[in-house]
Parts: structure tokens; C-alpha cells; sequence
């Protein structure tokens, strides 16, 4: 590993810094290209999942979306891998990590990660050229912004990948809130702007102010590229310097970002969501009240707000989060509460959804008030120090959350490093914790911060989003209205160009790549492939019957899994458990308000939370129904966090009915704001469960079926209360109840006797329930089904029956979906359809395969497409090249890493679904 001094020369870089970072156990080494000014900061570590990001300052200068659609187009073909869709083609035939690209509203970032270091550098090679060096062909501009089409009556259409992705996005209510609360701060500035697009402004962009904001915002001068593991830095930059920055000058980069001007007097602002017609939700409105507070770059201001956002909302029981909770105006928090740290100055936001547009006013006075109180009576001790609890439990807990842990360093490091300052200086915890604990014990520090930064801010925004059941509708009118006045006035010769437009896109897509540029992309091989799977460290403890044991390093944090067996319940008990387990994890006790129970959780523990899920064993018929409530807590506080888990299993207190309905109301709302833009996962519950029973339990669970069964309790809270004891009474038992403990050595046995303990606290004796179980949720015999809500695009799923785990089938079927998903559903559903997404899974333990779209503008065409996919499949067979490049794939997609926690879970659910490592290495041997 590379530690030269500063001011050190190789490779055309010179050494900058070189520092130090225990807390990563690693070294920042940063360096800057001399000639074209590329800046580079390397996380030196030990870590073998190597990731590098690129990172572009890209402050939008409209509302057209210009990063977002150059985002999409520079990985549609390069100087020296001139193919449609590299990007593609590297998830087709990699072992990659982490592969993806995001556009943020100053910033635009292209990462990518792989352990594997031949991969890493075929990304490296790919992504470099893309971002450098693109084609940006205008048939890539048609495809992925937008374009025009005629129709067969002369009429016109509006298509295009991002076109279609934004639509989608402002058809949630959620992002309509949440863009709304933070670009009414900032109407000075380019975070005024939507950098991802507005559908109505997104036509106004033109090819070649595209291309010119590429030549501005796209060169080595304004580039920060970030690195981590344990790749010598000498290496990347020798590959750097010779593949992308040989005869590139210096540059001038983008101008930083300023400060946004301050106001004088707080503002509002208001704004509409569509709803269906009719619909329960055109009386429920969202509203937020927001902040603009202290510069990103400023470290311990940064944490500082970040603890003060902990203690006002970092949990139910928090103060300001109770009062909103407990007043009566709304039914549950905004999903935008709490702090943006993305931006050059941080955000903060509170609110209430599912409130009359007409309380608004109230819900601001109510924030302010709270907030009033605590600066002038104090905020008492507990609830600072639970606070300091969870901030330094998220900072010393290893989490990856499905993408590389590094991926959050690299976003803390850009929060200095963007604005001019050094990356490190965001990037370090410790040592600003350490000031902020001085802080906090010489005086009101967090009262004072308060005050200065929320109750004495003028910088305020309050911000109103009504329902309205003709938004969709009128949106709709007015793009066909502007449309038909741009039809009305084509002639003859703009018709002819609009043709030929499309004629050349078409010979675009269809065209296939010349095999000699296909062969120019860098490529692993059948032999660097890992030969065996990765296995979980397991052993059974003695604590419980089948009680699991894995030993892997933590950080000092212990994971403790419950899977409680949940079948045999009747149906209408059965349907409750979603609700049951989170009010077992957000209840209070006996005589202890929830508030009270949210603090003390918060000051012990890392987490409560539960996991339900219906699967069916290998070489089984029925599905296996588990629910698994899941415990962290640091090793000092596993035994009060234990303690308190078990007081809630056993008798969390449902009676109290004005806590119970907000959970019944949090649950429905979660559910519906989750329909748009998760509508593939419920259209693929819905068409999964007619071929599986445990796909069917799934739905009944988390999807609509949900939502339709949870009608029928809506303001019956006393009645609910009644089923919720009698179904807890029926399930917690010791007896019955799956251990699975996940911490280092030292941590095990520190552990064991609180686990013990914990056991001794539950019930055993409960009578034994049947082995038998409902009926698949969606026998109802249909095969075609159309659900309606309010959005302007469309999520679809097509499930098939498939081979069962195990088989060789099974395996072919894994083979075929990333075939299908990196292929043909690819090209036709996305680059020629115009979705945002398509692909296809299979899941052998259920036996089906299942095709899905995402923000979708077509439906007949896209089930053409997925019918056609198959009869694609049956054509020409694969070359022995092409197939391996697909094998390839397919093994990467199961080549995760995972973080400790998760490790431990998966080796949990693999016991209880009867899948060995045995099994795995088989499958993988074939």
C-alpha cells in the first residue's frame, strides 16, 4: 500500500496529503493529476471490496433534467467501447458489488465495486470512458430524454426513458412532499431546481444543450474520484493516468455552490398530489415545516444537528415527534422528517401527513411551540444521552443496507470535499464526537443550537400538499393539450423529420453490436469465477433447542434473532401480524407510556424491529411462516435491552388505543405511499400468489390484500386491541421460539446469560396449533388482473410456473432471467418501450418466474414483449463466449457481500427454509 510523503510525484499525480484514519483502519491519501487537474482521495484499508466513484459537480441550470438525462446517456457507448449499452453489458458479465450511477441536486456520481481486482479494473476502464469520453449519439438523447412520435391518426406522443421515470416519480405524493419541503428553501440558488427533471420542462432541453453540458461539467478539472480497499493507490492511478488523462489540460471546474441569501420573515408553500376520485384520501393533506441551518462543511455543526434532530424526532417517544404523534391534527409523522445532509447547507424538516388542509396553521404553531418549550425548560438529560446512544451506535455499527459500506464514506467525504474543503474533514467521526461532547458538558449546548438554528431562523418554510382528485386528470389534459397545439402546427416537412427521427432510432436499437466492438470490452473468465460459496461460521448453542451461534466480527455490537413460527393461525389472525408486530416493537407496558418504552429502547438498544415472510423449504409443499423480531445492542447494554424485549413480547400494552391507532394509521399510510413507487413488487405479489401459496400469504400480508383486510378495522381500535392480546397469547412461547446469536467471541460470552435470562422472562405451555394453513390468498381462478390508482405510468407482472430448487431446471431458469433482464426485456421494454426498468426472477423455492416493468408508459406492449421474451430465448443458441458471459452474471448476482448482522440472518433463514451449504456448493459446482 502507497504512503508516500506529500509533495511525492509518480504517474503524473502529485501526493497532497497522506493521513492517518484509525477509526476506517486505514490511510487518506490524496492526490491531484498536474496537467488536466483530476482530484483523487484514497481510502487506503484492508477491505477487499474495492469501489471507486466519480463524482461531478453538476448544479442544474433548469428544471430540464440535463445531469439526469446525461447521466442515462454517457453509459450508452464510448470512444473506445462504442456499443449501444455497455452498462449493460458489464451487468451482464460481471462480478460487480455495486454497478450504478445517481444524479443528486449538485452532484452527479457514477460508483462501482467489486472484490474481485480484474473486475474492479474492467469497471474502472468502462466507467472511466463512459464519463470522459462519451459518444452521446442523438439517437441516446431521443431514447433516454425525450422525443416526439406520431400515431396512426396523426396525433402526437411524448416518450423517453427520463420523461417517463419523472412522471412516475411525481405521480408519489411522498416525493411531491418531500421535493417541495427542500427546494422552498433554496429559490435563490440551483437547489431551487429539480436536477432530476420536471415532466412539463423536461421537452425544453435540446440535444446540444446536452452535449454542451457535458463539455462543461464533465472533464478531469471538475471530477473528484473517490477510492477504497485495498488496491494500491500507485496502481489506480497508474491506470488512470495512462487510460484517461494523457494530453487532457487543465480546465475551469464548475462554480462552487453559494450560500443560499437569508430571509428576513418565514415563507409558505402550497402545492397538490393526485388521488383517485372518490377515494378516503382527497381529505388527507401533508404538511411539513422546514429549515435551512448550518453549512455542510462545518463538522461539528454538522453533528451537532444531527444529534438535535435525534432528540426532537429520532424516535416516536422523541418530544417534538410525540406531540405531532399525540395532537390529533394528522395521522402520522411526514416520511420527510428529519435532516438532509446532501446539500451545501443542511435541511432540516418536520411535519404531519394525513392532516385537513385547513390545520396547517395549527400544525406549524404546535412545532413551535414544542420547540419553544424545550429551549426555554430544557431537554432532560435521558433523551440527550439516548441520543448520543444512537448517533454512535449508526457510526460504530458495520452496515451495508444491500450496497457497499463505502458508498457512505464516500457520500460523507463529497459533503466537505464538494464545497471546497478537504475530504477527510467531513469524513472523520471521532474526533468531532469528541468536541461535541465538550460541548454538551459545559453548558445548554443543544438548547442554545435550537434556538439559533430553528427558533430564531427566519429561514423557514411552511409547505401545504392538498389531495386533488383532478390533478391526474388535468396533467394528463394538459400534456395532450400542448401536444395537439404542437401537431397543429407541423407541416409537412416536420412530420417527415419526426419519421425519419424515429426510423433512425429504431435502426439504432435494432442494430446489433459489431462483434468487433463487442470484443473491445474488457471481460472476465469462467476460471475467475470463485469456486466455492461463502459460508456462514454456525454452531449450536445450548441455550435453546436448534439455538445458532455465528461467530464473526462485529464491531462489539451483538444480533439477536427470534423466529417465532407463525402457521396454523386462523385467517383473519393471521392477517394481523404485520400490525401485531409492529405494535410489539412501538408499544408501551403497564403503567409506561409508549413514549416512555421508545426512550428507554433508544438508550439500550440499536434496534427493535420485526421481519415476517412466508416461504416454502427446499423439497417442501407448504410454506414456512416465520416471524422474526430482530435486537442489536451494543454488548454493555445487551441485558436491559433484553430485559425490555422481553416485557414488550410478552405484554405490551394494546389497550392503549389512542397509541393503537396511530399504529394502524401508520401501517395503512406506509402501505399506500408505498403503491407507486414499489407498484412492480405489489403487481408481482399479485401475480405470483395465483401460482404460489407463500407468494399468496406474502400478499396477504404486504399487499393490497393488506390494505382491503385493514378497512374493516378502521376506527375500531377497542376491538383490535382484543385480537392483537389473544394473538400474542397464542404465539410467544420459549419452546417455540428459534435463537440465532450473531456477535464475536468475547461478545457470545457475555451474551449467554442474558439470552438466558431473556428466555427465563417468556411464557412456555401455550397450546400447540395445527400444522395446516389458509388457502392460497388469490385462488379466485383469474388470470388477467388491473388494478387502478392514481399515477401516469404503469408497474407490470407476468408470473410463470418453474422448476423446483434444486434441479438442474432451477439453475437454467437463474441463467435465463439475468439473460432475459441484461438482454432482450432490456432493449425492448426499456430502450424501446420507454419503461424506467424491466427484467426477470425466478424463485425455485416457489417455483415461479416472474417477468416485471417499472414506470412502465405501455401495458399491452409490454406482456407482448414479455411473451416474446421467451420465444427470443428459444432462438439461435449461444455462443460458448456469450454464454459464459452470462454465467458469469448470474453467479455475481449471488455474490454479495453482506454486513455481520446480515450474514447472521441469512445463515438463520437458510436453516429454516433446509437449505445447506452443502446444497449451495452443489448447485454452484453445476
Amino acid at each position: 500500500m502507497l504512503n508516500p510523503a506529500p509533495g511525492a510525484r509518480f504517474s503524473g499525480f502529485e501526493v497532497l496529503s497522506v493521513l492517518p484514519l484509525p477509526e476506517f483502519r486505514g490511510v487518506g491519501v490524496r492526490c491531484r493529476h498536474q496537467d488536466s487537474g483530476l482530484d483523487v482521495f484514497h481510502l487506503a484499508c484492508e477491505d477487499p471490496e474495492n469501489l471507486f466513484a466519480f463524482a461531478f459537480r453538476t448544479p442544474p441550470p433548469d428544471d430540464s433534467g440535463v445531469a439526469h438525462i446525461l447521466e442515462h446517456s454517457v453509459l450508452c457507448g464510448s470512444r473506445r467501447f462504442p456499443v449501444k449499452d455497455p452498462f449493460v453489458v458489464l451487468l451482464k458479465s460481471s462480478l460487480q458489488t455495486f454497478l450504478n450511477a445517481f444524479t443528486f441536486p449538485d452532484k452527479t456520481v457514477y460508483p462501482a465495486a467489486s472484490q474481485l481486482e480484474k473486475d474492479y479494473f474492467n469497471l474502472l476502464e468502462v466507467y472511466g470512458d463512459a464519463v470522459f469520453f462519451p459518444r452521446l449519439d442523438p439517437e441516446v438523447f431521443r431514447q433516454e430524454g425525450h422525443r416526439l412520435e406520431l400515431a396512426a391518426d396523426g396525433s402526437l406522443n411524448r416518450v423517453g426513458v427520463v420523461y417517463n421515470e419523472m412522471k412516475g416519480s411525481f405521480s408519489s405524493a411522498e416525493v411531491i412532499v418531500a421535493d417541495l419541503s427542500l427546494r422552498s428553501l433554496f429559490p435563490a440558488g440551483p437547489y431551487g431546481l429539480e436536477s432530476g427533471g420536471l415532466p412539463a420542462r423536461i421537452p425544453g432541453l435540446t440535444y446540444e444543450g446536452l452535449r454542451d453540458f457535458h463539455r462543461r461539467c464533465y472533464h478531469p478539472s471538475n471530477c473528484l474520484l473517490f477510492l477504497y480497499g485495498n488496491i494500491p493507490t500507485e496502481k489506480t492511478l497508474e491506470f488512470l493516468s495512462t487510460r484517461f488523462l494523457e494530453g487532457r489540460a487543465a480546465a475551469e471546474p464548475a462554480p462552487a455552490i453559494g450560500l443560499e441569501p437569508r430571509w428576513s420573515a418565514p415563507r409558505s408553500a402550497e402545492t397538490v398530489y393526485p388521488v383517485e376520485p372518490g377515494s378516503e384520501a382527497t381529505s388527507k393533506s401533508s404538511v411539513t415545516v422546514n429549515w435551512l441551518t448550518v453549512p455542510v462543511t462545518d463538522p461539528l455543526a454538522l453533528l451537532g444537528m444531527e444529534l438535535l434532530s435525534e432528540v426532537l424526532v429520532g424516535n416516536p417517544g422523541s418530544p417534538l415527534a410525540r406531540a405531532l404523534l399525540e395532537c390529533g391534527l394528522g395521522q402520522d409523522l411526514s416520511p420527510t422528517t428529519g435532516l438532509d445532509t446532501e446539500l451545501a447547507e443542511l435541511a432540516f424538516s418536520v411535519g404531519l401527513r394525513g392532516c385537513g388542509a385547513e390545520k396547517a396553521g395549527e400544525v406549524e404553531a404546535l412545532i413551535l411551540r414544542t420547540l419553544e418549550d424545550l429551549a426555554t425548560g430544557g431537554i432532560p438529560e435521558e433523551i440527550i444521552r439516548a441520543a448520543v446512544h444512537r448517533v454512535e451506535f449508526r457510526n460504530r455499527e458495520i452496515v451495508r443496507g444491500g450496497r457497499p459500506f463505502s458508498l457512505s464514506l464516500m457520500r460523507r467525504a463529497l459533503r466537505g470535499w464538494l464545497h471546497g474543503r478537504e475530504p477527510e474533514l467531513t469524513l472523520e467521526y471521532h474526533r468531532w464526537m469528541q468536541a461535541l461532547q465538550q460541548e454538551l458538558s459545559a453548558g445548554p449546548y443543544l438548547e442554545k443550537l435550537l434556538r439559533a438554528q430553528l427558533l430564531d431562523n427566519p429561514h423557514r418554510s411552511t409547505v401545504l400538499v392538498r389531495p386533488d382528485p383532478q390533478a391526474a386528470a388535468r396533467q394528463l389534459s394538459e400534456e395532450r393539450a400542448g401536444l395537439d397545439r404542437i401537431a397543429a402546427g407541423l407541416g409537412p416537412a416536420e412530420r417527415r423529420q419526426i419519421e425519419e427521427e424515429k426510423r433512425l432510432l429504431a435502426l439504432f436499437q435494432e442494430s446489433p453490436d459489431r462483434p468487433e466492438d463487442l470484443a473491445r470490452l474488457p471481460k472476465l473468465r469462467r476460471a475467475d469465477l470463485p469456486r466455492t460459496v461463502d459460508t456462514v461460521p454456525t454452531s449450536v448453542l445450548s441455550l435453546a433447542p436448534g439455538a445458532l451461534f455465528h461467530e464473526l466480527h462485529t464491531n462489539g455490537v451483538v444480533y439477536l434473532d427470534l423466529a417465532l413460527e407463525v402457521s396454523g393461525l386462523e385467517e383473519q389472525a393471521s392477517a394481523l401480524l404485520p400490525l401485531w408486530a409492529r405494535a410489539v416493537c412501538a408499544s408501551g407496558l403497564p403503567g409506561q407510556p409508549w413514549h416512555q418504552i421508545a426512550s428507554r429502547l433508544s438508550l439500550v438498544a440499536g434496534g427493535f424491529s420485526a421481519a415476517l415472510g412466508a416461504d416454502t423449504p427446499a423439497g417442501g409443499s407448504r410454506p414456512a411462516q416465520h416471524l422474526i423480531f430482530r435486537v442489536k445492542a451494543l454488548e454493555e447494554n445487551l441485558e436491559p435491552a433484553l430485559e425490555l424485549v422481553a416485557s414488550l413480547l410478552v405484554k405490551a400494552d394494546f389497550r392503549d388505543l389512542e397509541r393503537l391507532e396511530m399504529l394502524f394509521q401508520e401501517l395503512r399510510n406506509d402501505l399506500k405511499a408505498a403503491l407507486v413507487p414499489g407498484g412492480s413488487y405489489f403487481a408481482s405479489l399479485r401475480a405470483g400468489g395465483r401460482l404460489s401459496e407463500a407468494i399468496g400469504q406474502e400478499e396477504r400480508w404486504k399487499g393490497v390484500s393488506q390494505l382491503a383486510r385493514l378497512r374493516r378495522y378502521a376506527g375500531k381500535p377497542g376491538e383490535l386491541a382484543g385480537e392483537l392480546e389473544r394473538l400474542g397469547a397464542a404465539l410467544i412461547d420459549r419452546d417455540r421460539i428459534t435463537l440465532n446469536l450473531t456477535c464475536d467471541g468475547n461478545g457470545a460470552r457475555r451474551a449467554e446469560g442474558a439470552v438466558q435470562r431473556f428466555l427465563a422472562r417468556l411464557p412456555a405451555g401455550t397450546p400447540a396449533r395445527s400444522a395446516g394453513g389458509s388457502p392460497p390468498v388469490l385462488a379466485d381462478g383469474r388470470k388477467l388482473e388491473a388494478l387502478i390508482t392514481s399515477t401516469n405510468v404503469n408497474f407490470a407482472a407476468l408470473a410463470l410456473p418453474a422448476a423446483s430448487f434444486g434441479t438442474e431446471e432451477s439453475i437454467q431458469e437463474a441463467i435465463l432471467a439475468h439473460y432475459l433482464s441484461t438482454g432482450f426485456l432490456w432493449e425492448q421494454v426499456r430502450m424501446k418501450g420507454g419503461a424506467y426498468g424491466a427484467g426477470a426472477s425466478v424463485s425455485s423455492l416457489e417455483r415461479v418466474f416472474t417477468f416485471t416493468s417499472y414506470r412502465d408508459p405501455n401495458i399491452v406492449r409490454t406482456f407482448d414483449s414479455f411473451r416474446q421474451a421467451l420465444d427470443s430465448a428459444r432462438g439461435e443458441p449461444l455462443s460458448e463466449e456469450a454464454f459464459e458471459q452470462v454465467l458469469i452474471g448470474a453467479v455475481g448476482r449471488e455474490e454479495r457481500p453482506m454486513a455481520p448482522g446480515e450474514r447472521g440472518y441469512t445463515a438463520l433463514k437458510r436453516s429454516l427454509l433446509g437449505i445447506s451449504d452443502r446444497m449451495r456448493q452443489d448447485r454452484r459446482d453445476r
